[in-house]
């Protein structure tokens, strides 16, 4: 007849040299784990990019008319609009330092890449082509911006400076490259 019990748990017998050596090998062992280290501290470098010292959080939503650029506090309080016009203005992200915000404008005849000041205002064109320019992530250095981009058979990867200019193209194939997503630490 099998028991279906599981077996029981005896203590080891400290009389004897292999009593001695689990024992041994049980201090052992959690003084390795207790002095190893468990999770790596954060470090400036590897710190997540969160919507800012400011807390706020930067989204687009329809006005009736077309769809905008807003901030909000995470409680919902103090909605903000950032951009007000007749284009659709799509694709918000915050830049490192929170001071800009990179966003998509659709005109009606093709997308390109601005960047505003959070607050609205100063706003800059930084690809001004015939085809759609979309989904901006910032470097983490804030200095250059990466997107979608048209190269006028399918869509590649591009970066520029967060100024203007300096456009560079990171992929080029015959696939529908998308949605970059600018992580981690830059030059």
């Amino acid at each position: 007849m099998t028991s279906s019990r599981a077996p029981r748990y005896q203590s080891p017998n400290l009389a004897t040299p292999r009593g001695l050596l689990a024992v041994a090998a049980l201090v052992l062992g959690a003084g390795a784990l207790a002095a190893a280290p468990t999770a790596a501290a954060p470090t400036a470098a590897s710190s997540a990019q969160f919507p800012g010292q400011n807390g706020r959080i930067v989204y687009e939503a329809f006005d009736g008319t077309d769809d905008e650029i807003y901030t909000i506090n995470p409680d919902g309080s103090g909605r903000q609009p950032v951009t007000d016009n007749g284009t659709g203005d799509y694709g918000a992200a915050w830049s490192p330092n929170v001071k800009r915000i990179a966003y998509t404008v659709y005109d009606g005849t093709d997308s390109e890449i601005y960047t505003i000041k959070a607050g609205g205002g100063g706003k800059t064109q930084l690809t001004d082509n015939t085809t759609s320019d979309s989904t901006p992530s910032w470097s983490p250095n804030g200095k250059r911006i990466v997107y979608r981009g048209d190269d006028g058979n399918d869509y590649e990867i591009y970066t520029i400076k967060a100024l203007g200019g300096g456009k560079k193209q990171v992929t080029d194939n015959s696939t529908q490259d998308s949605d970059p997503d600018w992580g981690g630490a830059s030059p």
